[in-house]
């Protein structure tokens, strides 16, 4: 419970999270930083082929992946953190965002 919630600033890195030094989170992210936290619930139980990539401090699950796949969850909103790399390895991931070799 001591784990920081949705209510403030969308832009403000409030807690660190560890990455999996061998994870695809750690070869985006690197192995430790800063994320904004805006849930209310967390990862449980992992679906099949999932592993955790990445925990906070308090040991709530932060990243999951699928290894060998280009599969990467994570529980921060990259979106609204000028600079994280994610949503940029997400259209590299995808083919660069284009469409029927265009």
């Amino acid at each position: 419970d001591d784990h920081a919630r949705f209510g403030g600033d969308r832009h403000a890195r409030v807690h660190d999270v560890s990455l999996d030094p061998d994870s695809l989170a750690a070869s985006v992210y690197g192995t430790t930083l800063r994320v904004n936290s805006l849930h209310h619930q967390a990862v449980d139980r992992l679906g099949g082929g999932l592993v955790v990539a990445g925990r906070s401090p308090d040991g709530t699950v932060e990243a999951v992946e699928m290894p060998g796949r280009a599969v990467l969850a994570v529980q921060w909103h990259p979106e609204s953190l000028a600079g994280d790399p994610g949503p940029a390895w997400l259209v590299a991931a995808a083919g660069g965002g284009q469409r029927n070799g265009r």
